[in-house]
């Protein structure tokens, strides 16, 4: 791009500073200021992960796939927690003699779910 010659001052449109961008990436350690958008942010992120040499790639690569398992434990975790919850709540209202009809309205759970949580309390 050796026609574009405008500065960060000068940079009036989006196309301008795509332009801009790319031209002076690999010269840029941080983004400039005139570029602070979500758009330009991801994707000097991406060079800068592009750019790193293999061991800070493995690192890179160990660390996401960490930060991965954690949110699925956590969301898993999250979900067994509320599955818990709801399950704690029909029980109750079945021990205070509450109907199916009650609890759907106060749960929002279908008829089946309701009729599955009374199979495993009458069991237990």
């Amino acid at each position: 791009m050796p026609a574009f010659k405008k500065q960060k001052d000068e940079l009036k449109s989006h196309y301008d500073k795509w332009l801009y961008f790319l031209k002076h990436l690999e010269h840029l350690d941080d983004i400039p200021e005139i570029l602070k958008e979500p758009v330009f942010e991801k994707a000097f992120k991406i060079a800068e992960i592009a750019n790193f040499n293999t061991d800070e790639y493995d690192a890179y690569q160990k660390s996401l796939l960490s930060y991965r398992d954690m949110v699925n434990v956590m969301k898993t975790k999250y979900e067994e927690g509320m599955e818990q919850g709801i399950e704690n709540v029909v029980v109750r209202c079945l021990k205070q003699g509450k109907n199916s009809s009650e609890i759907i309205e106060i749960t929002g759970l279908r008829i089946d779910q309701i009729e599955k949580i009374k199979k495993k309390m009458n069991k237990g």
